[in-house]
Parts: structure tokens; sequence; C-alpha cells
């Protein structure tokens, strides 16, 4: 059961969810805390939602007038922005996360339902564990221990009369190509572009093309040259 992983583990838990289960989500942590026995349950702020400047006076002088290890499930996130300041909610989230009284937090985030960009990565942030919902078969479940340890499991879960029944697996990644290992060298092997073409329009000079006139011997006869015009070979029988 998924309330073994989240239930008396952290203090605070986001539900971040990219499907659109919203409507369920009140029932779903009640749920939970109810497979493991956590009958001390308290929606802040209350329905109808008071004045939030109320709870956070509250709880700022303590005690917040709540039992001994309450579990808050706070209002999903897209009606809570709907009246207050993101600053007032990451304020109301901090001061419940150091109040003694409670044991833990839950919030859940419609990720289609919130228009300001920064405000689930804020939670994210402060959050001590998240429940990410990526579609309508597969969770992953990020955990910050004590210690700075952080865990980080891909689930495949079914939803079935308001419970989530879940299975670890391995998430399947493709490795990206590995590049070819490059020669080690003391000096610099690659060419940048402009050194390719000043390469590429250089000639060597086997290659160069030439004149038929150019390479020529020319030679003037002098008057002192001994030519003889006998055929050395004319007595032969050729």
């Amino acid at each position: 059961m998924i309330s073994n992983l989240l239930i008396n583990q952290q203090k605070f838990t986001l539900f971040v969810d990219n499907v659109g289960m919203e409507r369920f989500s009140d029932q779903l942590i009640q749920a939970l805390l109810k497979q493991q026995g956590q009958n001390s349950v308290q929606s802040i702020p209350a329905n109808p939602i008071y004045h939030l400047d109320k709870v956070l006076h509250d709880i700022t002088d303590e005690p917040l007038d709540l039992p001994v290890r309450t579990n808050i499930v706070l209002q999903p996130l897209a009606k809570l922005l709907n009246v207050y300041t993101p600053k007032s909610i990451f304020q109301l989230v901090n001061k419940l996360k150091k109040n003694s009284n409670v044991q833990q937090v839950f919030l859940w985030a419609t990720t289609k339902n919130i228009a300001e960009h920064f405000v689930v990565p804020f939670l994210e942030h402060l959050s001590d564990q998240i429940v990410t919902l990526l579609d309508r078969n597969h969770l992953t479940i990020i955990t910050r221990k004590t210690g700075g340890v952080v865990t980080n499991k891909y689930y495949q879960y079914q939803l079935g009369n308001g419970d989530f029944t879940v299975r670890e697996v391995k998430k399947s990644v493709q490795k990206p190509a590995e590049p070819e290992p490059k020669p080690e060298a003391s000096f610099k092997i690659d060419l940048e572009e402009e050194e390719m073409v000043a390469r590429n329009a250089l000639k060597l000079p086997y290659e160069r093309t030439t004149d038929a006139d150019v390479g020529q011997i020319l030679y003037t006869p002098d008057v002192d040259d001994d030519f003889d015009e006998e055929d050395p070979d004319d007595d032969l029988c050729i």
C-alpha cells in the first residue's frame, strides 16, 4: 500500500498532479491516513475558507488549539490561490512544519489549474516528500531523508475504491550514444571552421596546374659546339 510509503515518514508531503484527480484528493489522503490508523485530521483553512491571517497568527503564537500529532490536510493549492497570495501559502506551510503539534502536512497541487509557474517548484523546495502523478498508471516518490539523503523511486499504480495500490518498477532509460573517444595529444587536433576553410583552399605543389610552356628547356647553340652529323650506327644493319 502506498500509505506505508507516505504516512508518518516526512513532515510535509506534496502531491503534484499532472493527471487531473483533484476532485478525489481529499478522499484519497483521508483514506491513506485511515489505513495507518491516523484519525486526528484537520483541514486548514477550514471549508469554507476563512481568513488566512488568523491561521498564521494562531500558528505563530502557538498552540494552534490542535491535539498532539495532528495531521493537516490543506485545501487544494488551486483553491488557496484563488483567495490568498503565494507568499501567504508559503508562510502557512513553513509554520505548520515548525509547529510541534503537527505530525504531517498534506497539500495537493494540480499543475494545469495553477497559472503561477513558480509556485509548485517553490513548494517542492519546501517539501520533504513529493508524490508526482505522471499519468494514470505511473507515479514517482521523491523523499528527502534526515542527513541529506534523497531517494527517487518510480512506481506503477492502480486506483480503486479510493485507494492506491502501487508496485515499484525499474524505469527504462535509454543511454545516449557515447561519442567516439578522441586520441590523446599534447597539441590541438580539432580544427575550427575558419581553419577548415583555409586548409581546403590550400593547394599543394603536386596539385598545382601549370601552362604547357612553363618548364621547357631553351638552348641556343654556340659557335664552338661540335655536332657530328654522321650516324655512329650507320655501319650496322639495323
